[in-house]
């Protein structure tokens, strides 16, 4: 077991204990982002990628954008003449038999 392969940055041990983001192999605050501490020890067993900050900027998706329909500003639905709603009451069914006795 190498022991230099549970070396890991953070603010602190707790953080580098959770978040496991990045791997500091020589124990030196060096391999480590600024602000950050090379911790050994840590619980952590790989490294996991960093989510983006909220609001922050990330690569751009390569898939291309689909535009949404238009909404109808008059306020009606415009369903397809198969599924318009029925105007015609559903029949009720019978009333049960009273004559079974």
């Amino acid at each position: 077991f190498d022991i230099t392969a549970t070396f890991f940055c953070g603010t602190d041990r707790a953080h580098a204990s959770t978040s496991c983001h990045k791997r500091c192999r020589s124990g030196s605050r060096e391999d480590c982002d600024e602000g950050e501490t090379c911790f050994g020890y840590t619980s952590c067993e790989a490294e996991i990628p960093r989510l983006p900050a909220l609001g922050a900027k990330g690569p751009q998706s390569k898939q291309p954008t689909v535009p949404l329909p238009i909404p109808d500003t008059n306020n009606e639905p415009n369903l397809p003449a198969e599924i318009e709603p029925q105007t015609q009451k559903p029949t009720p069914p019978p009333a049960p038999n009273s004559n079974n006795g």
